[in-house]
């Protein structure tokens, strides 16, 4: 299986815990305020490896992206952690929104 493959599917798995996690708390706050602020801490749970597979997932998608709705991934090089999370954070309201859908 090949590194991007393996980086969706981790994705995948990471925005699904996500927007699992926020649904089942009982919060009186927004749930895009509510999920950018735990972001950081599921980024925190993955291995380096995950993170490697991710970044390898978004540049992927975004070399060929055939949907132009889908958002662009930005990497300028550097620390990927830091652009992985910058990614989510900013675009954590598409992602959901195709969980709910």
């Amino acid at each position: 299986m090949s590194t991007w493959r393996k980086g969706q599917l981790v994705y995948e798995k990471l925005i699904e815990n996500i927007a699992q996690y926020v649904s089942e708390q009982s919060i009186e706050i927004k749930a895009i305020d509510y999920a950018k602020s735990i972001i950081p801490d599921f980024i925190g749970g993955l291995t380096v490896n995950d993170l490697v597979h991710i970044h390898e997932y978004l540049m992927y998608v975004t070399e060929t992206r055939p949907d132009v709705r889908v958002p662009v991934y930005t990497y300028s090089g550097g620390d990927r952690v830091i652009s992985v999370t910058r990614y989510l954070m900013k675009n954590v309201d598409h992602e959901l929104a195709k969980q709910y859908v």
